[in-house]
């Protein structure tokens, strides 16, 4: 009797994980040809992807992230140890994104069959997570966010395998696996708060969970602060590694200098002097500032650097429209600069402890009434609440835009490099990145050139293939005078993310006069140089435009598809609200819509606060870990608001 029940069950079993495995196998299949011509891309930023591949030479060179400068320990550093690690293995790092994108979907939708949830619903959690539209885009960067999502995957995956489990021994197992995870997620990007966030809520859920099981408080007491105790041996025991590891090289046991005492106790009382007239994303303005030199002898010595404009002024104008003084985004690291530049960051203890006399200045002045001062509640926002707050709900909406539809396209494809980079920073992407030539992707061409004085005479391609080839509409006049033309061409890339081989697009006035730039330079925003307005999109041509079609049907399906889930949601809060069900907090399915819907809204709600105060976070590098947790957390909703049996008694 026992062989005849358990057959039937082993059968049904392996069934599921039959059914589970070919599902997932299309999933990838799909991702994998989908991403199959695209590759990381060379970036000039020294304080982000340039500064992830300097970090990650410097470890795989076994020199830990080199001589101490200003930009040594200002990035967590569990992602170039990844990249370091992919690069010693000879995998590419694009191919390595993806492939561990991939495999923590799969790990993810492992745990969800393990604790009881259907295969359609573990198998719509690994395709929510692969197919997301936001991967290409973050996954082509050198940035911690196509690390860290995947790494909260697998943190969310031990935890609610933990959470389920019926024995302590087992919940130990997953937990530390899961705190190692959540370690490795709480090195990787500043916003520690969501990784706590996370833990906690994971506790709350293993102790209702005990209690589903019969278990009395004392026992549900113990299972949860066994959860959380060795989730959290996890995150000190990777944390800890990474602060003692800097401590012996650097002399500070932190795992970056921006949290270092003295930098955060310096930006603080920075932030605490009274604001004349409060300005959006101008968080220490120049009348602040003015103030602060009278009051710190140590940070009078940076004021011919603060207030000699640079590139962070530039980049401020750009972005935020601020141009007449150090917008919020950048402050951070023109006050860096300005110190190294004053002969203060020799070393890390050296810097804090410079930083430490400038906040140790400030707050005296503060105390005795010299300075009108206030408290600081969240140090990496805009002191005056008033400035930004009214803001705020503008942002909220934007940010929750950028998650439902991706603001960048697929079009964005070819993706060149940063034309700004130069042929060394280029090479060294080519190293550590493992960016090889492949055939290149032929793309097609379209714009217009605006010239208002002059009228555009020719328009062609110098170097490269495909050059010349260019079809020149016929000129029209706006209503200001000015000739319009357009123009359109087919060129070769000579490799996926590489540079367009020196090709160019010259513009040939009717007065002779020849204007000339990079394709780089072109395709995108539009231009504006020597009296042209230049614009143009390239789209890819032959197999590239079925992957490019494919592309944009999954952007375009993300807004109907999330927007059809919170409606489904709200109809099945409806559902609970009238038929008053047995839903239960040790519900699967409610843990998984509690722990990704809760990481998701406080990643949202922060990116709010960051684009109403400091600068524009609306970009696929910032939404994408929110987007993807979305997607489940909206699906295990549904279901379980609409699996809840109606009445106690039914269950």
């Amino acid at each position: 009797m026992s062989s005849a029940t358990s057959t039937p069950s082993g059968i049904a079993r392996s069934g599921r994980w039959l059914g589970f495995g070919c599902t997932c196998a299309v999933v990838l299949l799909v991702k994998l040809w989908l991403v199959a011509p695209d590759e990381v891309l060379a970036q000039a930023n020294p304080y982000d992807q340039l500064r992830y591949v300097e970090m990650a030479e410097e470890i795989a060179a076994g020199r830990w992230l080199g001589a101490y400068g200003p930009r040594t320990l200002i990035r967590e550093p569990s992602y170039p140890v990844w990249i370091a690690l992919v690069h010693d293995a000879g995998i590419p790092l694009r191919v390595a994104s993806e492939a561990l994108l991939l495999g923590a979907s799969l790990v993810f939708g492992s745990a969800l069959l393990r604790v009881g949830l259907p295969v359609w619903f573990a198998s719509a959690c690994v395709a929510l997570l692969a197919l997301q539209p936001h991967s290409v885009l973050a996954n082509r960067q050198v940035l911690a966010a196509g690390f860290y999502l995947p790494v909260l995957v697998l943190a969310l995956s031990g935890l609610l395998l933990s959470i389920r489990a019926a024995h302590d021994r087992t919940r130990g197992i997953h937990a530390l696996w899961a705190g190692l995870a959540l370690g490795v997620a709480w090195t990787t990007r500043p916003e520690k708060a969501i990784v706590a966030l996370a833990l906690l809520l994971a506790g709350a859920l293993s102790l209702f969970a005990a209690r589903d099981r019969a278990a009395g408080w004392r026992a549900a007491t113990s299972s949860s602060a066994l959860l959380v105790g060795l989730a959290t041996l996890g995150i000190a025991a990777v944390s800890g590694g990474y602060a003692l590891e800097n401590l012996a090289r650097y002399g500070v046991p932190l795992t970056s200098d921006l949290q270092a005492p003295g930098y955060v106790a310096a930006n603080r009382a920075l932030l605490s002097i009274e604001h004349a007239a409060p300005r959006r994303y101008v968080p220490v303005p120049a009348d602040v500032r003015a103030r602060a030199y009278a009051a710190s002898p140590s940070f009078r010595e940076l004021r011919p650097y603060l207030e000699t404009p640079g590139w962070g002024h530039h980049s401020s104008c750009v972005s935020v429209r601020v141009c007449d003084d150090l917008a919020g985004g950048w402050f951070l690291w023109i006050l860096r600069e300005a110190a190294a530049a004053s002969g203060h960051m020799r070393s890390a203890s050296e810097a804090d402890a410079f930083f430490a006399r400038i906040a140790d200045e400030i707050d005296t002045a503060c105390e005795r009434g010299e300075l009108r001062c206030r408290p600081v509640l969240l140090s990496f926002l805009h002191p005056h609440f008033e400035a930004w707050l009214p803001w705020l709900p503008s942002s909220l909406v934007g940010v929750a835009a950028s998650v439902v539809a991706p603001r960048e396209r697929a079009e964005s494809i070819p993706g060149l490099d940063d034309p700004t980079a130069s042929a060394a920073v280029v090479a060294r992407f080519d190293a550590i990145a493992g960016r090889t030539p492949r055939p290149g992707r032929r793309v097609s061409v379209r714009g217009q050139v605006r010239s208002r004085l002059d009228p555009v005479a020719e328009v062609s391609v110098r170097g490269g293939q495909g050059a010349g080839a260019v079809v020149l509409g016929d000129a029209t006049l706006d209503a200001d005078g000015a000739s319009r033309r357009s123009f359109e061409f087919e060129f070769q890339l000579p490799s996926p993310g590489a540079r367009e081989g020196g090709a160019r697009l010259e513009v040939r006035r009717e007065s002779g006069e020849v204007v000339s730039l990079t394709l780089s330079e072109v395709i995108g925003d539009e231009v504006h140089t020597g009296g042209l307005a230049i614009s143009a999109s390239a789209r890819p041509v032959a197999v590239e435009a079925a992957r490019t079609r494919v592309w944009n049907g999954l952007w375009s399906l993300q807004p109907w598809l999330l927007g059809g889930l919170v409606l489904a949601g709200l109809a099945g809060a409806l559902r609970l609200a009238v038929l008053r069900p047995a839903l239960s907090l040790a519900d699967p399915a409610l843990a998984v819509a509690i722990l990704a819907g809760a990481l998701a809204a406080a990643r949202v709600l922060l990116l709010a606060m960051i684009d109403a105060s400091s600068f524009h976070a609306t970009s696929s590098r910032y939404v994408y870990p929110a987007a993807a947790l979305l997607g489940c957390a909206l699906l295990a909703w549904v279901f379980a608001a609409f699996t809840a049996p109606r009445t106690p008694a039914a269950r």
